[in-house]
């Protein structure tokens, strides 16, 4: 979470933030995905004219993309502190090495992916996620002014507005002035604190205060602009009052992705008493999705389940020119279940 602006109002304070009024204008609190390292998405600034002193210019290309045309340098993924000390000292230009400290600093913001931390192995499928939802500890420090959420899904944007002077909510969407839906504030709001969570899972806009629905599900339609990576989908803004903010969650849906040959490949129509089976790891659960026989009958289910393990790194043979992966448990992490 970051300030757009310094003077925005907003400060640090313990596990949240502090607005105090710095102006008339909403000071702003947005949040950023910034990745420590890997990716594989693309980062570009400007840069007028490629160094005319570059001691390997051959090499360098290969690492950096420029657009001559757009007067743009382009990287992939994030960039490490070596590759930085690598390419700044590769020309004296000044404009160089501002670009590439640039490119490296704007290269940790990525778009949202569907990552399982606990695949190290790198088995994850790389979607982009759109379906989010933010939770946070509202604390109207003085219940006056004006207090915003805003969350986007990389088409759409919704802003959830609280009105303490009025004692009012408003819905709004991509900018329209008219509201979606309106209505006065849950009692609740004249706690000291309290939760606020709003979400667009499957296309369908919810937004709870102290735990109840301030209305009812939205449904939206799919915009007919494609979704554009979420880099930054959430934005906290706060006018006329003071606010603090504590415990401010992210959280992205979880959903299986296709497997094998997705929507490619053959439908499966179960009868009655047989179970399309998913596990738990969408990435790397070999499960209906990819078995030949995708229906499980329910006199295939015998007994329950007797241990628990977490992820192992999964292994790879190959014999005969075939390749088969198999998954080891890692025995100090078995447990019984009971």
């Amino acid at each position: 979470w970051m300030r757009t602006e310094e003077n925005s109002g907003w400060q640090p304070a313990g596990s949240g933030f502090r607005f105090e009024p710095a102006s008339k204008n909403a000071g702003e609190l947005r949040y950023y995905h910034w990745l420590r390292g890997g990716g594989t998405h693309w980062t570009s600034v400007p840069l007028a004219n490629w160094p005319g002193d570059m001691l390997d210019a051959e090499r360098v290309q290969r690492e950096l993309l420029y657009r001559e045309g757009e007067g743009r340098l382009y990287f992939q993924g994030v960039m490490g502190d070596d590759d930085i000390r690598r390419l700044v000292a590769e020309s004296s230009d000044s404009s160089w090495r501002a670009a590439i400290e640039e490119l490296a600093a704007e290269s940790h913001f990525g778009p949202i992916h569907d990552e399982y931390g606990y695949n190290v192995d790198g088995s994850r499928q790389g979607n982009l996620v759109h379906d989010l939802m933010v939770e946070i500890q509202l604390i109207p420090v003085d219940h006056q002014g004006r207090f915003e959420i805003q969350l986007d899904d990389g088409a759409d944007g919704f802003q959830f507005v609280l009105d303490f002077d009025e004692n009012t909510f408003e819905l709004l969407a991509n900018g329209d002035p008219v509201p979606l839906r309106s209505g006065p504030l849950p009692p609740i709001i004249r706690e000291k604190s309290f939760r606020v969570e709003m979400s667009t899972f499957d296309r369908q806009l919810l937004v709870a205060v102290g735990g109840e629905l301030v209305f009812e599900p939205l449904t939206y339609t799919k915009s007919k602009q494609p979704r554009q990576p979420l880099r930054s989908p959430v934005a906290l803004r706060a006018s006329g009052g003071s606010f603090g903010v504590d415990h401010l969650e992210l959280y992205r849906d979880v959903y299986y992705t296709e497997k094998g040959d997705g929507e490619n490949g053959p439908g499966a129509t179960l009868s009655p008493d047989e179970f399309y089976v998913l596990g738990d790891n969408s990435p790397i659960s070999a499960d209906s999705r990819v078995w030949k026989q995708p229906a499980v009958n329910r006199s295939q289910l015998i007994g329950k389940p007797l241990v628990v393990h977490l992820p192992s790194k999964q292994g790879e043979v190959s014999f005969g020119g075939r390749t088969s992966y198999l998954r080891i448990p890692d025995f100090h992490r078995v447990r019984y279940i009971r």
